[in-house]
Parts: C-alpha cells; sequence; structure tokens
C-alpha cells in the first residue's frame, strides 16, 4: 500500500503587513529568519483557517459576526500573509498537496520560490527537488485579492454587484459582499495540506455507463490513470447485493479504458423514486505482484436527462429525468456554510439533515459561493438527493481574457474531475445569472456570445465527463430565450419581491423556478446573539439602524447601499399582510415569519399543483451562512422558523392543498408515492367550524388531481384541511382566502 500521509495542518505561525509597506520597503521574505523579527507574530495557527478568524481569535478585533464590527475587518483588507511552518519529512519521494489557497499566493520551501496559485478552486501539487528529512521551511504569502484584482483592465467588464475587483480572480464570488453574506475577502488558507509519496499509486478512476441495451445490461467503462513506469495489473471488483463484476487488465502505460458488463444492474434513483443503489468498487493497483493503491468507490448507475424548451410555449417543459422517470424536483439553495470557513463540515451535516426533514431531493449549489466538500455529495448519493452544481460565477460579465479563460478552464478540469463519479450530481450549469447580466447596467448584450460559458466551459466538460446534461447559465437565456426573456421556461422569481400573492408570482409561467424565497426575521432570542438593539429597526430618519444595516446585509458603512433596502422591504412584507406595522420587536418577528411562512407555502404548493406540467422548484434557502436578516428558513444559530414548519407540510409526499380559481376555490391532492391510497377528507371554514366539504378518492401516483371545488365567498375564510389515509396516518393543512391584510388577531 502507498506509504503514510504526513499532514502540514498544525503549528503554523503569521505575520501580515499592509502593501504600502510591502511597496514602499520592498518586503519579500523568503526564509522564516526575515519575518521572525517583526511583529505581531500569530503563533499556534491550525489551518484551515483565514486572516479574519486569526484576528478575532488573538483578540485584535472583535467577533466578525456581532453588531457592526464586520466593518472593522475592511482596514485589513490591502495586507499580505505570511503563513510559515518548519518540519521534517521522512517520506520518500515527497509531493506536497495544497488542497485550497484563498487566492493569489507565493510558496516558498528552503528559500526557493517553488508554486504560485491564482485559483481557491483548484487543488495545487509539487514535488520539490528541495525538501530534507530534517528542518524544512514553507512559507506560503497570500497577497490581497483586492490589491491584485484591482491591476486588471476593466474595459467592457462590468459586475453588478460589489465585486469588480473580484472578477478576475477565481475567488468565491460573495466573499466580496453579497445580500446573504458579509464582505470577508482576507482570504487564508481554506483546505489542508498533507505530503505524500505518490509514486505507484492511483491516479484517478472514472466510471461512466452505457446504457445502449437499456438497462437489462449496461457496458460501465473505467477510465484509470496511474502513477507509475513500471508494467502493472490493475483489478476491479464491483458489489451490489447479489450484483458483482471482476475485471483485471495488465497494461505498462499509465492511462487507459476497461470495460465491464454488469447483467440486471441495480440502479441508484431519487428518494421517493427508488432505492439509493450504490456499488463498492474497489480497485487495486498491482506490481511485481504486490498491491501498491488500493481506492474505493462507492457509485450509483443511473442516467438521468434534462428536458427543457428554451420558453413557455404548447408543450414546453423543463424537467430532469432519472432513468427514464421524470422527477418533481423540491430543492433548496445551498450557499456557503459559514461565511469565513467556508467548509465547516458539522454545520453541513447539521443543514442536511434539516433539509432532509422538510422532505427535499434536491440541492443547488449555487454559483456565488463555493464547491462544496466530497463529504456533501457523499451524503447526498447516500440519501437520493439531485445536485443542481453551478460553477463559481455569479451575476457579472466576467473578462473573456486568455488568461481568464484559461484559469477557468483548469477549474472546471479540476472540479469536474472530482465531482464526476458522484451519482447525485444531475446537471452542470455554468453561472448564476449571468446570462441576464448581459442586460443590466444599460447593456443589451446577447449572453450567447460569452465564450466563458458558451466556449470554455462546454469544451472542458465533454472532455472530462459523459454522464450528464449542461447548461450554460441559471436563468438560461439562449438564442431563442434571448428575444423572450419574460417567458424563460427555467427562472428566478424574485420580481418585485412585493405580495407573496401578487400578479407577479401567482402567474409566473416558468415550468421551474430554480430560486424563489421570501424574508422572515429572526426570533428575538436569535437576534439578540448578534445584535445589540434589537428594536427599533429604523432611526429617526426611517432608515435601518447601523446594527441592522451590517446584518441587512451591507458590505459597508453606507445607507445608499445596494443592500440596505432589505430590512425596509420585510418591514413592507409585514405590513401587506397584516395592513399595518408593530411597536415592538416580539410581534413584529413573528408576523415576518407569518408572512415568510404564508409565501412558501403559496410557492411550493402553487407548483405542486401544477407538477403534472412542470420541472419542480428550488427555494431559497434552507440556512444562513451567518447572522443576517433574510430569505433562509433555518437562521445561522440554527433556530426554525415558522416557514421550516410550513415547509414540511407542504412537501409531504400525500398533500391536499388550495387555490384560488376566479369565483371558485380548487382543492388539489398532489401524490408522490409510488402506489396509490384511498384518502378521506373533510374541509372545515376555521373562523365557524362549519364543515365546508369532504369526502373520498384514490390518490394516483406522481400526479396532481382536482379533488373538490366550491365557490370563493365573499369574506376572508381560513380553511381547515383534515384527511387520512387507508393505513390511519392523518394529515392537516391550511389555507387563507384573500389572504392580504387579514388581522394579526
Amino acid at each position: 500500500m502507498k506509504s503514510n500521509t504526513l499532514f502540514l495542518n498544525n503549528n503554523w505561525s503569521m505575520f501580515a503587513v499592509s502593501d504600502d509597506f510591502v511597496t514602499e520597503n520592498g518586503f519579500s521574505p523568503r526564509r522564516i529568519c526575515e519575518i521572525e523579527n517583526f511583529a505581531p507574530i500569530y503563533k499556534n495557527i491550525t489551518i484551515p483557517v483565514c486572516f479574519e478568524e486569526i484576528l478575532h481569535d488573538n483578540g485584535v478585533e472583535g467577533d466578525p459576526y456581532f453588531s457592526t464590527n464586520t466593518w472593522d475587518y475592511q482596514k485589513y483588507e490591502k495586507h499580505h500573509q505570511w503563513y510559515y511552518l518548519k518540519f521534517d519529512c521522512s517520506i520518500k519521494n515527497p509531493t506536497i498537496f495544497f488542497d485550497g489557497i484563498d487566492t493569489i499566493a507565493e510558496i516558498y520551501l528552503n528559500g526557493k520560490l517553488v508554486l504560485e496559485t491564482d485559483n481557491m478552486f483548484v487543488g495545487y501539487k509539487i514535488s520539490p527537488k528541495n525538501i530534507n528529512k530534517k528542518d524544512n521551511e514553507l512559507i506560503i504569502h497570500v497577497l490581497p485579492s483586492v490589491v491584485e484584482g484591482a491591476k486588471y483592465d476593466f474595459t467592457g467588464v462590468k459586475s453588478a454587484y460589489k465585486s469588480q475587483e473580484n472578477l478576475f480572480v477565481r475567488k468565491s464570488p460573495s466573499s466580496l459582499g453579497w445580500d446573504i453574506l458579509p464582505r470577508t475577502p482576507l482570504g487564508g488558507i481554506w483546505k489542508e495540506i498533507r505530503i505524500e509519496n505518490i509514486e505507484n499509486t492511483i491516479e484517478d478512476v472514472y466510471f461512466y455507463p452505457d446504457f445502449k441495451d437499456g438497462y437489462e445490461k449496461i457496458d460501465l467503462n473505467v477510465d484509470y490513470e496511474v502513477n507509475t513506469s513500471e508494467e502493472f495489473t490493475l483489478e476491479i471488483d464491483g458489489n451490489c447485493k447479489n450484483s458483482h463484476f471482476h475485471e483485471v487488465i495488465n497494461s505498462k502505460s499509465n492511462k487507459g479504458t476497461l470495460k465491464t458488463v454488469i447483467n440486471k444492474p441495480y440502479l441508484w434513483t431519487v428518494r421517493g423514486y427508488g432505492e439509493q443503489n450504490l456499488y463498492e468498487i474497489r480497485v487495486k493497483l498491482i506490481i511485481g505482484g504486490k498491491v501498491c493503491d488500493e481506492k474505493i468507490y462507492s457509485y450509483g448507475i443511473r442516467k438521468v436527462e434534462l428536458l427543457r424548451t428554451s420558453i413557455v410555449q404548447d408543450g414546453g417543459c423543463f424537467e430532469f429525468h432519472v432513468n427514464d422517470e421524470k422527477v418533481f424536483v423540491l430543492g433548496t439553495n445551498y450557499v456557503p456554510i459559514d461565511a469565513l470557513k467556508h467548509i465547516d463540515k458539522e454545520r453541513m451535516y447539521k443543514a442536511l439533515d434539516l433539509t432532509l426533514e422538510t422532505g427535499c431531493n434536491a440541492f443547488r449549489m449555487w454559483g456565488g459561493g463555493v464547491y462544496e466538500c466530497d463529504e456533501f455529495y457523499e451524503w447526498c448519493d447516500k440519501n437520493g438527493f439531485l445536485v443542481w452544481q453551478d460553477f463559481m460565477l455569479a451575476c457579472a460579465v466576467y473578462p473573456e481574457t486568455e488568461e481568464f479563460l484559461n484559469c477557468f478552464k483548469k477549474e472546471v478540469e479540476y472540479q469536474v474531475k472530482r465531482l464526476r463519479n458522484y451519482a447525485c450530481i444531475c446537471l452542470w450549469a455554468g453561472d448564476n445569472e449571468c446570462d441576464l447580466a448581459f442586460g443590466w447596467h444599460g447593456m443589451d448584450k446577447n449572453p450567447n456570445e460569452n465564450k466563458v460559458t458558451r466556449v470554455a466551459l462546454p469544451q472542458t466538460i465533454q472532455l472530462f465527463d459523459k454522464t450528464r446534461p449542461f447548461i450554460p447559465s441559471s436563468p438560461y437565456v439562449d438564442e431563442v430565450g434571448f428575444l423572450n426573456k419574460n417567458k424563460l421556461s427555467e427562472d428566478h422569481l424574485w420580481g418585485p419581491r412585493d405580495y407573496f400573492r401578487g400578479d407577479y408570482y401567482a402567474s409566473a409561467e416558468c415550468y421551474f423556478a430554480s430560486e424563489l424565497g421570501y424574508h422572515g426575521c429572526s426570533s428575538p432570542n436569535s437576534l439578540r446573539k448578534f445584535i445589540k438593539e434589537i428594536w427599533p429597526l429604523f432611526d429617526e430618519k426611517g432608515r435601518p439602524t447601523k446594527e441592522y444595516l451590517a446584518h441587512a446585509v451591507s458590505v459597508d458603512d453606507n445607507y445608499e447601499s445596494e443592500y440596505a433596502y432589505r430590512i425596509r422591504l420585510m418591514s413592507n412584507q409585514v405590513e401587506t399582510l397584516f395592513g399595518k406595522n408593530f411597536d415592538n420587536i416580539n410581534d413584529f418577528a413573528k408576523a415576518s415569519q407569518i408572512s415568510q411562512a404564508e409565501a412558501m407555502k403559496f410557492f411550493i404548493e402553487r407548483f405542486r399543483m401544477r407538477r403534472n406540467t412542470h420541472g419542480g422548484l428550488i427555494w431559497w434557502n434552507i440556512i444562513d451562512g451567518w447572522p443576517q436578516i433574510s430569505d433562509a428558513v433555518v437562521d445561522y444559530s440554527y433556530d426554525k422558523k415558522l416557514a421550516y414548519h410550513f415547509i414540511k407540510t407542504s412537501q409531504t409526499e400525500n398533500l391536499i392543498c388550495m387555490q384560488e380559481n376566479g369565483s371558485k376555490v380548487q382543492v388539489y391532492s398532489v401524490f408522490e408515492g409510488n402506489e396509490s391510497k384511498k384518502v378521506s377528507y373533510e374541509i372545515i371554514n376555521g373562523y365557524t367550524g362549519e364543515r365546508v366539504s369532504s369526502g373520498e378518492f384514490a390518490t394516483k401516483p406522481k400526479f396532481a388531481q382536482l379533488i373538490d371545488e366550491f365557490e370563493l365567498p365573499n369574506e376572508k375564510t381560513l380553511y381547515l384541511i383534515k384527511y387520512t389515509d387507508e393505513n390511519g396516518k392523518s394529515y392537516l393543512n391550511h389555507y387563507h382566502t384573500d389572504i392580504a391584510g387579514i388581522d394579526y388577531d
């Protein structure tokens, strides 16, 4: 087996100083002795880490998530950082892996420049000749990305958000400030560093099935790459229940493909549509009769397709099919789980479990954040979640220079090769809203001329993945969509963000909403964890207080910030629903959560009632990446808002729900089960206790059907829907007609 791994994650030190000092003094240390005479030196650092965490942990600055402290960190944005470590290395022929540097860095080993990095989304490796068994010095100089990014020519490049200096730098788009995440551009070392001997090891294995003979028998192709110069044997064993395969190949070429036939394979599919069958596949590298390396893969065999038309039209669609069966998507957008750490596995698993409880079956990995860790995709494979995978481009017209395209293509290759064996990934999506950005800032450019997502991205994907569809953007504005932007088959339904049953939302035509959400205030107990004075929301001039402005999110202390509207928006949504506002935080927070809950219920049930012709929705979003006032249904401290509980009801497998249609109230059964069930129901006027309707019916698998309708009353009415299936399981739902202006009491 391969040699042990040496992890270089502990006992780091760090020094930081301003760009002005570096420029004026030509400061460019290559050895630790050139740094240690300066102060302050931050000691005993464990990576992954970012500069903000170091400043906070050492008492230099306050908690960046509390009050207005986030603004205090902006004075460090033009600081250089030097991380350094002394280490011994007994590994023969060592290769050093840097899994994540954020972002632009120079790396010195024993005084020699051995590596330069320019992309936080790519892992780097080097096999240096100047590494010693004892007393090595490793220095990582992280340059300030806002300084480096500002050096580029921005002619013809425009951004919707305050991240202009980020456009040329392959760094998380939201780290320069977003409406859901704070400005945290300082960077650092955001993944681990390790040393291995990679001689006679397995470099990469890629599995992809051929379904030309249907599902009774498939050819499983296995592309492999090994690190060896010797003749070798590659042995592959796969097992799932009583399905087995075994192949052996002898070769002198370190790259190749072998095929194996699997009769009646067990297929992987989405939760609620069948089993999540995963083959355990062992790949052994054997040289001279000795097993030199072994890797174990968990692999799901499935076929995934996207059926779409460009726009809403007769016979149009936007829907995913897995193993030739339509899957109605009930998903949530996934943003960085923590604004500073980016990958926090403990928080990640809590968020995944929370999502599972809601009845979701999909995530969209939002293109303004980061690519998640392997454990995220492993969880999705095991639990039957689809993953719509954006690449990390968002809300901007990105440069099309040769330098940028080459850097981005390396990122695409790295991430596609890392993720392509996961069954859960159902789509590569080029970006978040960049097609739309071609029409912002007074532009009316055709996004189909974009070389980033129309040339570089698909060409690279086609080289490295053969199993899933691709769209260049979300929403995707192709040539037909460019002429019909208001009728896109897949869309982000934000619009005016006014009354949630208003015309914009109630008449939305798209078949698939990949973003859709509504504001909800955190509970007073949660607010107190990050805001000193939780009431009032607004100052004497009607502006949000500075603390609420900071968590709105506003990237700076400026009432003219484009994000400053968000607190007033939340307040307006409360006033729209209840016809008044409130004079204390307890009543306001409760009213805001009711507003959000009813909105999310309306959005989800509207799409579910149309599930026969629509493909689904991916709502915004499950949990906050920092303490804020937002559309998330679980706040940063894991406090569930009311909307979370409403979503669980609206996404249940067996749902009865209602809608107004002209002069009628319509009652629908929406059933996602695989076998029909008999259901009895009654509908009661919640104000009078009168039974309005009752009956029995049989559900239809994976189908929405109208089961009842009656006249719309003249007065506002709350309906309680009680129903029980043939197994005695009881359900409860509700619907309120003409809900705008309802009495809070």
